[in-house]
C-alpha cells in the first residue's frame, strides 16, 4: 500500500512513490484489481486490472532494474515496470524458477525491428521476493533468504525508442511471448503538440526542417522529429538524445517562468528567447535604478557575455536593452 500525506502531492508529477503488497497464491490465472481511495470519503477509483501467471516452472516475465554492477541490491524500475527512456542505463532481469536452464533465446522487436536477438547464458542469483531498502523496492544479493537464477542483458534501452516492444523467449519446445513499455516519464509538456513542437524549430533558424515535418502524416510527425533531433546528436551510443530532451525542457521553463503580467507570451518574449538560445545562466542579478524599474543582468561565464533586460511597466515583460 501507498499513501500520499497530502493531497498536493497526488498532483505533483515529479514526486513518486512505491512500497510493497505481498501476496501468498498457488500456481493459476490471476487477476489483480488496484484503486485509489480518498481518507474521509468513499471516494474510490479503479486502476487498470492486471492479468498475473503464477507458474513456478516458468520463465517469467522480464523485469528492469537500474543498472549496476553486481552489488548488494539491484533498484526495481518501478513505473508499471517499464523500461525508461533515458539517458540512464538499465538491465533487463528474467525470472527462472528451473535451475537446470543453462541458456534461452530471447528476441526484442520494436516497430517490427529487429533490436536484439541472442541466446543468453549468463545468469545471476538474486533473492527470490522484492524488499524495501532506503525508499527503493529491490532485489537483494546478498542475503540469506531463498534466490532464484536470473538471466540478463546489460543496458536493454540503449537501442530503444519510446513504445511498445515485443519480447520473445525460446526454451526447447516453449515460445513465450511478452509485451513491455519504453517510457519517458519526464518528457516535457511541450512535445506533447506534436505540431507546434516543430514549429519552434523555427526559433533556432530551422524553419525550412519544420515546414518539411510538417509535410509529414500526421502519425509520423513526432518520429520524423525525433529523427530530426538525433541527427543533430554526436553521441551515437544511445537511442536517446541529450539535446531533444534539453531543448524540449527550456520549452517547458520559459512558457512557466517568463509570462507577462496575464499573458501567455513567454517564448516571445526578449527573456525566452535568450534563454532557448543560450540556456540557464551562471547567474542572474536583480537591480532597481532610477532609469529602469528593474534591471535584470544575465552572467554566462562559459561563453563571457553578460545580457541586460529590463522591465519598465512592472508587469514582467522584460526587454532586452544590452
Amino acid at each position: 500500500m501507498v499513501k500520499a500525506k497530502k493531497y498536493s502531492e497526488t498532483t505533483n508529477n515529479q514526486i513518486y512513490q512505491q512500497g510493497l503488497l505481498t501476496f501468498k497464491l498457488s500456481d493459476g490465472k490471476y487477476k489483480l484489481k488496484p484503486s485509489l481511495t480518498l481518507d474521509n470519503t468513499d471516494i474510490e477509483i479503479q486502476i487498470k486490472p492486471i492479468d498475473l501467471v503464477v507458474d513456478s516452472k516458468q520463465i517469467y516475465k522480464p523485469i528492469y532494474v537500474e543498472h549496476k554492477e553486481l552489488g548488494e541490491y539491484f533498484s526495481l524500475v518501478n513505473f508499471q515496470n517499464s523500461i525508461l527512456f533515458s539517458a540512464n542505463k538499465y538491465d533487463m532481469l528474467i525470472p527462472c524458477y528451473d535451475s537446470s536452464i543453462s541458456q534461452i533465446h530471447i528476441k526484442v522487436t520494436q516497430n517490427d525491428k529487429n533490436i536484439i536477438e541472442q541466446n543468453l547464458v549468463d545468469k545471476i542469483e538474486l533473492d527470490e521476493k522484492f524488499t524495501k531498502k532506503n525508499n527503493d523496492i529491490v532485489l537483494l544479493n546478498k542475503s540469506h533468504n531463498k534466490k532464484l537464477n536470473y538471466f540478463f542483458i546489460n543496458n536493454i534501452g540503449k537501442a530503444l525508442i519510446e513504445g511498445e516492444i515485443k519480447i520473445q523467449i525460446l526454451l526447447k519446445d516453449l515460445n513465450i511471448s511478452y509485451t513491455s513499455n519504453v517510457l519517458w516519464k519526464d518528457k516535457p509538456n511541450s512535445l506533447h503538440n506534436v505540431e507546434e513542437a516543430i514549429e519552434f524549430l523555427s526559433l533556432i533558424g530551422y524553419k525550412r526542417s519544420a515546414d518539411s515535418l510538417l509535410n509529414f502524416p500526421e502519425n509520423k510527425q513526432y518520429a520524423a522529429l525525433y529523427g530530426f533531433w538525433k541527427n543533430l546528436d554526436t553521441d551515437t551510443s544511445s537511442a536517446y538524445s541529450d539535446i531533444f530532451n534539453e531543448f524540449y525542457t527550456r520549452i517547458d521553463f520559459i512558457n512557466r517562468e517568463f509570462n507577462s503580467l496575464g499573458k501567455n507570451d513567454g517564448m516571445d518574449t526578449d527573456r525566452g528567447k535568450v534563454y532557448l538560445i543560450f540556456g540557464k545562466p551562471d547567474s542572474i542579478e536583480r537591480k532597481f535604478n532610477n532609469v529602469y524599474d528593474v534591471l535584470e543582468i544575465w552572467d554566462y561565464k562559459s561563453i563571457n557575455k553578460k545580457i541586460f533586460f529590463s522591465d519598465k511597466t512592472g508587469t514582467g515583460k522584460f526587454e532586452r536593452i544590452k
